[in-house]
């Protein structure tokens, strides 16, 4: 992200991948998954920006990761911040590799003009 190159990112997902990303349509295949992404990593431009698992959950030829992650910096020109959590349901594929079908990532902040909840309620 730091690079705004997806590339990187678009190797670890399956042809088949559906993509849910925060306020749009789910994001059917890699290719599309792949443009939406160049289009996101080309707005932004982060001050901060940090990721990581906090569990991984497998059986047989699926695993599901499950992380957090934090964004400070400028999202299509205006600041902002983002932290939330992200899951990630994985499928190991013909040839041994484990390939991306299904991400989530969900934003633990308020959307604009609604309250915080109070701390240590869900």
């Amino acid at each position: 992200m730091k690079a705004k190159d997806a590339a990187p990112v678009m190797g670890v997902y399956a042809d088949n991948a559906v993509s849910y990303s925060p306020n749009v349509v789910p994001i059917e295949g890699k290719a599309a998954t792949a443009e939406y992404n160049k289009q996101w990593f080309a707005s932004i431009e982060p001050d901060s920006i940090a990721a990581g698992r906090d569990g991984l959950l497998s059986s047989g030829d699926l695993a599901v990761e499950t992380g957090w992650y934090y964004f400070k910096g400028k999202m299509f020109g205006q600041p902002g911040e983002d932290k939330g959590r992200y899951i990630t349901v994985w499928q190991r594929q013909a040839d041994g590799s484990w390939k991306t079908v299904r991400d989530m990532a969900n934003s633990s902040m308020p959307l604009p003009g609604t309250p915080a909840p109070d701390a240590g309620k869900t």
